[in-house]
């Protein structure tokens, strides 16, 4: 008995071929007789274009083409699965009557003129296995009815807004609306890039861009403590720094670890997060440092790093200044001879300003945050210390001080150092308000109400030992008050007050057109209005 392109029985009266034309015309119900012909030739190529179905005793049915068999395996290229072998046990049957899969496709497919007949193929072609051929037949729906949500999700598409778009064409319209926004804001493309004008001019002429500045390639390696040794740029230092730790380790009995950052070289022994806190607050205070000030060839800066010495416990650092004091023939200085122990007992940060500079503290009983505002703190403190460095015209304490807060404030959001290692408040009253980021501005206001600060002129003359803590907290207003009056001027007046050849007054004079007098009365103004303008 042979099965029809649908694999029922045909019509025995006029056998097979005739059978199925007569069938055909009965389901479609057609009479005209140039579709009978095309109808017979369509049956006719189905049932003579030969396949083959291989069905293994498991009941999994193979369609295709046998290639080979014989008594040990049959081997057939099926329509999906690519050439398959069999052992010849595990088949049940070979069928070469079924028309191909494929042929059957085809012929449904040139049948279904609407949008039912398409969705009946797609369920048929689903059930014999076909995948990517239902592609083709869901956008012929599509075609018929563009707003049918099954065939838009078959096909992957998306519903954007009201419109139904393809994965491709909504990539294109959100970098359209993408790029679109970037114009509207005054941006234009460079190499892939969304930038401003400006920035376009200054990448185009090879500058790269360092935090807001953009500088020539060799500025911006040395900016990061770099040089240009047989045409590739390496950190200078590095292998000293190396050595160095590795001295250290020997002559502490401590295993220390290396780091490094643009400015400064890290030797610690701390867990691994606590360094990377520490080491970048300090990079960032020098950053803000470098930011602000902009040093040039004049302010000795070329190549400067700061040595920074980090211990998990005090006992390390103590023996760290003495190593430190020895090393740099510090007894040899008039008033140094006994600078290493005394150091030690610093609870909290010490520094040294030539050569390298150095920073060393540690972490036990204090937190690693309080480390981290040591340590940054200090080395603010050694960057403006080394500026124009000259022993002749050091910078004045209350300067150093106000500068070394507003950098690391500038950096990090806060400090805590303002009460290390320094005095209380005259009189002997509370000093709780002046060690409270949150309550200086308050007690300065207070203080300034009531005239209990002390004048600019005589802060101007204070060493660093005089300075106590309404004192620190006045220095770091009057430099805040310094650079807002004129940012671009700070630079100018800090070249002219570590000058030889003028005073104090006199810098003051020359770069803000200010005297001591009128320039406090403006900066009490200030402070009295709560600290906002100038």
């Amino acid at each position: 008995m042979v099965r029809g392109e649908e694999g029922r029985t045909p019509d025995r009266r006029g056998g097979p071929i005739l059978g199925c034309i007569l069938s055909l015309v009965k389901a479609l119900r057609l009479r005209l007789p140039s579709f009978l012909a095309a109808a017979a030739f369509a049956c006719l190529a189905v049932r003579t274009a030969r396949t083959d179905l291989v069905t293994t005793t498991d009941g999994k049915v193979l369609e295709g083409k046998v290639i080979s068999q014989d008594a040990e395996k049959v081997v057939i290229e099926t329509t999906f699965g690519g050439t398959k072998e069999l052992p010849k046990a595990s088949v049940k049957s070979v069928d070469t009557t079924t028309p191909p899969l494929r042929q059957q496709f085809g012929f449904r497919l040139g049948q279904a003129k609407d949008v039912p007949s398409l969705l009946a193929l797609i369920d048929w072609g689903k059930a014999k296995g076909f995948k990517d051929e239902l592609l083709d037949v869901w956008k012929s729906v599509l075609a018929l009815d563009p707003a049918h949500v099954k065939a838009h999700k078959a096909l992957g598409h998306l519903l954007v807004g009201k419109v139904w778009m393809s994965p491709e064409e909504k990539v294109a319209a959100d970098k359209a609306a993408e790029e679109a926004g970037y114009r509207a804001k005054g941006l234009v493309e460079y190499q892939g890039r969304w930038v401003t004008p400006a920035d376009k001019d200054a990448l185009e002429k090879g500058l790269l861009k360092d935090g807001a500045d953009w500088v020539t390639e060799e500025e911006f390696h040395l900016r990061r403590g770099e040089s240009k040794i047989d045409g590739a740029w390496v950190r200078v230092g590095e292998v000293e720094a190396k050595a160095h730790g590795a001295v250290l380790s020997k002559e502490l009995g401590e295993t220390l670890t290396v780091a490094w950052s643009p400015h400064v070289d890290l030797v610690h022994n701390l867990e691994p997060a606590a360094a990377k806190t520490v080491l970048d607050a300090t990079e960032r205070t020098a950053e803000a440092f470098y930011k602000l000030m902009k040093p040039g060839p004049g302010d000795k800066f070329d190549g400067l790093r700061i040595g920074l010495h980090c211990f998990q416990k005090a006992t390390t650092y103590a023996r760290y200044t003495e190593w430190f004091a020895k090393d740099a023939a510090l007894a040899t200085m008039p008033g140094f001879d006994n600078w290493g122990r005394l150091a030690g007992r610093i609870r909290g940060c010490h520094w040294w300003p030539k050569p390298g500079p150095m920073v060393a503290s540690f972490v036990f009983p204090y937190t690693v945050q309080n480390l981290a505002s040591f340590a940054a703190h200090h080395t603010a403190i050694c960057l403006v210390s080394r500026y124009r460095y000259s022993l002749k015209k050091p910078v004045p304490p209350w300067f150093v001080e106000g500068l070394a807060y507003v950098v690391e404030l500038e950096a990090n959001g806060t400090t805590e150092t303002f009460t290390v290692g320094r005095g209380g408040v005259a009189g002997g009253g509370d000093p709780g308000p002046w060690q409270e980021n949150a309550k200086w501005k308050d007690a300065l206001k207070t203080a300034v109400l009531g005239t209990q600060d002390t004048p600019f002129a005589r802060l101007q003359g204070f060493a660093e030992d005089q300075l106590q803590l309404p004192d620190l907290v006045k220095s770091w207003s009057l430099v805040t008050f310094l650079i807002r009056l004129d940012r671009a001027k700070f630079k100018p007046y800090f070249d002219a007050l570590v000058s030889k050849d003028k005073s104090a007054d006199e810098a003051l004079k020359e770069v803000y057109n200010l005297d001591s007098r009128s320039f406090e009365a403006r900066w009490r103004t200030w402070v009295e209005g709560g600290f906002q303008g100038p």
